[in-house]
């Protein structure tokens, strides 16, 4: 069998049975199946809807970000939701209703992408209130005010 590929991309393959010494020839080209005026009308249509195509992913990205954002506060809700105050945890499961009531009315990506800001600044409220709690990762008491006066010098010794 051998293959040959010429200069324009047509590829020629060629087989012989060794047997009967009989030859099979095919050639292969490039071919869009598309004619010419296929092809520009193809073109003109994909260029006369871009506009509407990239408004169609804004509302797509902005659905899925949001989707995602309700996803992430509910979830921090069920795990820390006991730390926070109450007045915040309404606060947070207001704003995943109103997102999610504008999800169920196809709201626009511009009130998608300004509620789904609105949630994530409501989580990092909820983030930054639990690193405020005494014991908690990251506030190991060093800065409680009830220790004022106190050293935080750990002295130790060092040998060779």
């Amino acid at each position: 069998m051998t293959f040959d590929i010429d200069a324009n991309g047509i590829l020629n393959v060629s087989a012989m049975d060794k047997a009967t010494r009989r030859e099979q020839k095919i050639t292969i080209t490039a071919s869009s199946g598309l004619s010419e005026d296929e092809i520009k009308r193809m073109v003109r249509d994909a260029e006369s809807h871009a506009d509407e195509d990239r408004q169609r992913r804004a509302q797509i990205e902005a659905r899925n970000r949001a989707e995602t954002t309700i996803f992430t506060a509910e979830k921090s809700l069920r795990d820390f939701g006991e730390q926070i105050s109450a007045e915040l945890r309404g606060d947070i499961e207001n704003r995943i209703e109103d997102l999610r009531r504008a999800l169920e009315r196809n709201a626009d990506a511009e009130e998608l992408r300004t509620l789904t800001d609105a949630l994530g600044s409501a989580i990092q409220q909820m983030g930054a209130s639990m690193y405020e709690q005494p014991g908690a990762a990251g506030n190991d008491g060093y800065n409680d005010p009830r220790r004022e006066g106190e050293e935080d010098v750990i002295e130790g010794e060092f040998s060779e």
